[in-house]
């Protein structure tokens, strides 16, 4: 199992490799902090998340993620998270 530490400085290509390596190997990946990422941002992830979905309810070998990167030899053993964490209240 993999660890992401998501925040608002996260890009979409960071989140594609990350996908990508999962697809390949069959990783579990968990996004941490997922609500951090910026709302554009979160939309893709959302995207890729579907293909993924997809690939793996169609029992696809190959598959495009997010339309760009084609993955060779899906692992259909891997698993996607996302944790949100609550927001933080200034007190003073």
């Amino acid at each position: 199992m993999h660890q992401f530490k998501c925040n608002s400085f996260t890009t979409a290509e960071k989140i594609t490799n990350l996908i990508h390596g999962l697809a390949i190997n069959g990783n579990w990946l968990v996004f941490d902090d997922f609500n951090f990422l910026r709302s554009n941002i979160m939309t893709a992830c959302s995207n890729m998340f579907q293909d993924i979905l997809i690939a793996r309810q169609m029992k696809m070998n190959t598959h495009n993620i997010n339309g760009r990167v084609q993955v060779m030899n899906f692992n259909s053993e891997g698993a996607i998270f996302a944790v949100m964490s609550p927001a933080v209240r200034n007190i003073n």
